[in-house]
């Protein structure tokens, strides 16, 4: 059932003052403190962003650093009357967009949506955030949290071999946990040979900014372009992780397209923004990381979740199939090198 906001509400009273609008209703999206906005003429999304001001701000600013530089393909963003991107209320921060009802089925657009991602990157590159905004980074992250997961998934499997009795997800875990571990050390060892920090350092001299969540559920396509929904997880990063992402994305989506053709599109983004001569390795090491089996491991020794036993071996066979797709890529990848 729809839960609509009375006109004499005041929040639908801030709305009006905030973006003067003529509304006919508004309503609360399912499960969310977001609201539809219906003018009769227009639909509006006012999404409550459950962030800091600065982020939204610099969020903005990316909307803006992007538009300035010739990229349109994004959902707009709407400014207050006095030239605000956000609106506050009770402690909340919202921002106007245009709803956007539109899907995307990855799976039919796949070169559209790399050579989209490409330019993305390409115009991207430069951005500042403006008085008041701080973007987030992922500099540096990979390779710190990588070694990290490594010795903890080590130590988890110590403790393990040293229990008397164990579970039947523990006897599955440790019979193949060395393979998942000799994994995550060659990811290590790739992006330690191939010149990860240099990529970190260039990308930071040049401000690059990724999206970091290029993903079907983030995209739409209308009029036969594609556009991105959100920006609002983009950050300073190198742009190789978007790309190692896109191709997990497609793995996902497309799961019957041919390895060959998904290494394909690392060609096809180059049309639109140049790769250096490590990049390759660089995104064969996020792609041969098993970041699937290592989460539902550290979930299942920290006792994050209420799932049996059975949900949890049911979680990590999905996992181990996901992953072991991600290797055969990794194959894949270093073979068409």
């Amino acid at each position: 059932m729809d839960i609509l906001i009375e006109k004499d509400d005041l929040l639908y009273k801030k709305i009006i003052e905030e973006y003067e609008l003529n509304i006919k209703y508004i309503k609360y999206v399912k499960e969310s403190s977001s609201l539809y906005i219906d003018t009769g003429k227009k639909v509006f999304l006012l999404e409550n962003i459950d962030d800091t001001i600065n982020h939204v701000i610099s969020t903005a600013g990316i909307y803006e650093h992007l538009n300035n530089k010739g990229f349109y393909n994004l959902l707009r963003i709407y400014k207050t009357k006095n030239g605000k991107y956000y609106m506050l209320y009770d402690k909340k921060i919202y921002i106007l967009l245009d709803y956007e009802h539109h899907k995307l089925d990855l799976s039919k657009y796949p070169d559209k949506a790399i050579r989209l991602l490409g330019r993305f990157h390409k115009k991207a590159v430069g951005y500042l955030p403006p008085s008041g905004g701080k973007c987030k980074s992922n500099w540096g992250k990979w390779i710190e949290k990588y070694i990290k997961e490594s010795k903890l998934l080590k130590k988890y499997m110590n403790e393990v071999l040293n229990k008397e009795e164990k579970t039947e997800f523990e006897d599955i875990f440790l019979s193949e946990c060395h393979m998942y571990i000799d994994r995550m050390d060659k990811a290590i060892e790739i992006l330690k040979n191939n010149n990860y920090v240099q990529a970190i350092e260039d990308s930071m001299k040049r401000h690059q900014l990724c999206i970091c969540d290029f993903k079907q559920s983030n995209l739409y396509i209308k009029d036969k372009k594609i556009y991105i929904k959100s920006l609002d997880k983009c950050k300073y990063d190198i742009v190789e992780k978007d790309i190692a992402d896109f191709l997990e994305e497609m793995l996902k989506a497309s799961p019957e397209m041919k390895l060959e053709e998904l290494v394909r599109l690392i060609s096809l983004y180059e049309k639109e923004n140049k790769l250096s001569k490590n990049s390759v390795n660089i995104i064969s090491a996020f792609i041969i990381y098993p970041s699937s089996y290592e989460k539902v491991c550290s979930r299942y020794y920290k006792g994050k979740d209420k799932w049996d036993d059975k949900e949890y071996i049911s979680k990590l066979n999905e996992a181990r199939l996901f992953d072991n797709k991600k290797m055969e890529l990794f194959i894949c990848l270093n073979y068409k090198k």
